[in-house]
């Protein structure tokens, strides 16, 4: 029964002048295989402004782009942060995961610091700034977004 529906589906897109013999689907690259390195891959945003693909691997800790001729490169693994007191602290990423894109601003959490970060996508430096923190040692007085 399901033979010949197809068929007559098939039949009634060539009189209408479909050509079925075209691939219907688009040409897929990969860009990113981990694999081969046990690399994972969690965090994936687009920028159209730049035909930038911005993505994490989370084992490493690390934010990449692609072009998306062929060229991806790490443009964060580390961010900035000014201690209460005022002084300087680098720390490395722990596990970026999840991204998004909003007014050139490329935003992902920091799972394992529990921090959300963002990023000038804009910026050639990629400098990683703090935006806030998810988590509060005291619960009674959370913190976060």
């Amino acid at each position: 029964m399901t033979d010949g529906f197809w068929i007559l589906s098939l039949l009634f897109l060539q009189s209408k002048g479909v050509n079925t013999q075209e691939l219907a689907y688009p040409q897929v690259t990969t860009i990113f295989d981990g694999s081969s390195t046990g690399m994972q891959m969690w965090g994936l945003v687009y920028d159209p402004g730049q035909s930038m693909l911005f993505f994490t691997k989370t084992d490493p800790g690390e934010v990449w782009r692609s072009d998306l001729q062929g060229g991806a490169s790490k443009v964060a693994d580390r961010v900035s942060e000014t201690k209460p007191n005022g002084d300087p602290k680098v720390e490395r990423l722990d596990q970026p995961e999840f991204m998004t894109l909003a007014g050139g601003q490329v935003y992902f959490s920091d799972t394992g610091k529990m921090r959300l970060r963002q990023m000038n996508a804009l910026d050639p430096d990629y400098e990683v700034l703090p935006v806030s923190n998810f988590w509060s040692d005291n619960m009674d007085d959370p913190q976060g977004i």
